[in-house]
């Protein structure tokens, strides 16, 4: 299996690219996140990438079951290969909880302000 874009993309065994749900660094808001809440001038990258993120999913669920399972393994794969090489780089990855954490608090608007 081979990993491209920091975990964002995977080359299947047989060929044919799939993107993954991982964003490019520990740090990063989520591809959720930005596409939610940044500015529109700040999303090209992320809406292309989040537009290819919808279209494999919409392909996942009109493959049979032994494909479609095939595929799974080997996202999760990436996945945990991706997690498991940060840590081993000292680059702390920060869980989904810590990082919305972080979001909410940075990007809240202060007391008393509506």
């Amino acid at each position: 299996m081979k990993i491209l874009a920091n975990g964002k993309y995977i080359v299947m065994p047989g060929g044919g690219t799939w993107p993954t749900p991982m964003d490019e660094g520990p740090h990063d808001d989520s591809l959720e996140w930005r596409l939610r809440y940044a500015l529109p001038d700040q999303l090209i990258k992320d809406r292309l990438h989040a537009a290819s993120v919808v279209s494999a999913y919409r392909e996942l669920i009109a493959l049979p079951r032994w494909r479609r399972d095939e595929i799974i393994r080997e996202l999760r794969a990436a996945i945990k290969h991706t997690h498991t090489s940060d840590s081993e780089s000292g680059t702390p990855r920060r869980e989904a909880s810590d990082r919305a954490g972080s979001l909410v608090s940075r990007h809240s608007k202060p007391a008393g302000v509506s």
